[in-house]
């Protein structure tokens, strides 16, 4: 599919013939490294077939390789077979989240077990395990702890943990979201500023000086501003480098005392992100908030007038869905 849309892309380009893509800017912003890949992609088409590839098209290439991206995510989830549940009476609760865990894997075989029951769960060899309590055996296998009663948001929330390569198995049971980890004290702070690269510049080189970037973290930031601005709607903005590997997790957050203009966009809050490789699912429920966020010129605005890092995130929490995400 990608090959028939390239060719028929570099066909229409020869012939100064372009489409408008009204997602290309969502897509820009809450798939971040497939569209990154698609810059990419479409400069080796710039300088292979000496097509300009604008920006609307650049999104219909993004979207093939967030369609893999999303085929990937659905055959890791049907890679697990057997799938054991561990409640407190193997009962009627446990019955129904096995009808909720059997909504999600269809094509696994899924069991009861009650607490008791650790040697008959060890002898059924799950590939993976729901407890809503800690085990009191070893048992190798990736375990998620749930509570008794799960709902539909818990149900999508299975799907984000599993579809990340690290993720804590508590997740399911505590109260704050997915990315409240990726958040610190120690990268939050109110600057005064007049240029968006020395933005870029300050932050970057702090997040590699504390050993979250790596070296050249900074230089990939701006060769990923050289393609597209990451300055969005409403004075937002997400600096984020080309490509994400980083050596520890990390979302730096500024605002500005004074915000200011540039190249026709308000500066108002900046959250560059570092993270590292195996954290594309966080990356994204990370970039539709932050898209959720600058649709809500409100909450925009309650944000730059935060005192602290605990308001600041005690707000992030409360834009759309807070504890769901």
């Amino acid at each position: 599919m990608l090959l028939t849309h390239v060719s028929l892309l570099i066909d229409r380009l020869h012939n100064k013939i372009s489409y408008q893509n009204p997602l290309a800017n969502e897509l820009n912003i809450t798939y971040p490294m497939m569209f990154n890949i698609a810059l990419q992609f479409c400069s080796m088409l710039h300088e292979k077939y000496n097509v300009e590839v604008t920006f609307d098209e650049i999104g219909f290439v993004a979207m093939h390789f967030a369609s893999h991206m999303e085929k990937e995510k659905q055959g890791k989830l049907l890679s697990y077979n057997r799938i054991g549940i561990v409640c407190s009476s193997g009962g009627g609760s446990a019955y129904m989240i096995k009808i909720q865990i059997e909504s999600l894997f269809p094509q696994a075989e899924v069991k009861t077990f009650s607490f008791l029951q650790q040697d008959e769960l060890k002898t059924f060899q799950p590939d993976l395990i729901f407890t809503i309590m800690p085990l009191s055996q070893e048992i190798k296998a990736p375990i998620i702890y749930i509570k008794e009663l799960l709902d539909d948001k818990d149900l999508v929330k299975i799907k984000q943990i599993l579809q990340c390569e690290e993720y804590d198995p508590y997740t399911l049971i505590q109260d704050n979201p997915m990315y409240y980890s990726f958040f610190s004290k120690d990268f939050f702070k109110f600057i005064e500023a007049d240029s968006y690269e020395n933005i870029i510049r300050m932050m970057g080189q702090e997040l590699e000086e504390k050993g979250y970037g790596k070296k050249g973290y900074t230089d990939l930031i701006f060769e990923r501003e050289s393609y597209v601005s990451t300055i969005y709607t409403n004075g937002v903005c997400i600096p984020h480098p080309l490509e994400t590997d980083a050596l520890k997790n990390m979302i730096s957050v500024a605002i500005l005392k004074k915000p200011f203009v540039q190249n026709g966009k308000e500066i108002k809050i900046v959250f560059m992100i570092c993270l590292k490789k195996d954290q594309v699912e966080i990356y994204k429920v990370i970039t539709k908030k932050l898209y959720r966020l600058m649709q809500k010129s409100n909450y925009v605005e309650m944000l730059t007038k935060v005192d602290s890092f605990e308001e600041m995130m005690s707000l992030m929490k409360e834009i759309g869905g807070g504890n769901n995400e």
